[in-house]
């Protein structure tokens, strides 16, 4: 599957760079990694303005989803800060900040603080990801420096929508409607 392109100027790391397999009926982990051991060179991608990479949650072919997501940006302590001017993450059935369904962790913004040792945190965010299905966690930036991201994923079976009380009433009511009027029809014949 290749990835959907966010912008004309983002520049995605090849292949996800992991993979986890959402099993059983709920569970949870944590998704952590420095910038810098990913893309260590951020100068070979030339004049790439967004650079991009992403994981996939493998749902179980058993249940369908709810996916939820929050993520944290660390800065360390008397270190560069995390990322300079741009910076996204986004959960979603496709690859990319911005694509179709997909839920924002992280919207662009400007994280170059100037602060060492800050941290910013996100909302949770929800996904339902379907059965036998993959979503995908997705990081674009611009002007890397130094830094380390992590992100806490649960997720549980999605209840099945509850049958409203009344249905099986009204079917019933309904019903018994139609043998009045049959038992009707036969007398009056």
């Amino acid at each position: 599957m290749m990835p959907a392109v966010a912008s004309a100027t983002t520049q995605y790391i090849g292949s996800p760079v992991g993979s986890y397999d959402l099993t059983g009926a709920s569970g949870s982990f944590t998704i952590e990694y420095d910038v810098q051991s990913l893309l260590p060179v951020a100068d070979d991608f030339g004049g790439i303005d967004y650079f991009g990479f992403y994981w996939e949650l493998v749902a179980e072919s058993g249940y369908d989803y709810d996916i939820t997501v929050t993520g944290t940006l660390f800065e360390g302590d008397g270190a560069a800060e995390f990322i300079a001017t741009d910076y996204s993450a986004s959960v979603g059935p496709e690859i990319g900040f911005g694509s179709a369904g997909s839920k924002t962790i992280f919207a662009r913004g400007d994280y170059d603080t100037g602060i060492n040792g800050g941290s910013y945190f996100s909302p949770a965010v929800s996904l339902l990801a379907p059965a036998d299905s993959v979503s995908y966690l997705t990081v674009e930036f611009s002007e890397l420096k130094s830094g380390y991201q992590e992100f806490t994923v649960s997720y549980a079976s999605a209840a099945a929508v509850p049958l409203p009380a009344a249905l099986p009433m009204l079917g019933a009511a309904l019903g018994g409607l139609g043998l009045l009027a049959r038992r009707r029809r036969r007398r009056d014949a």
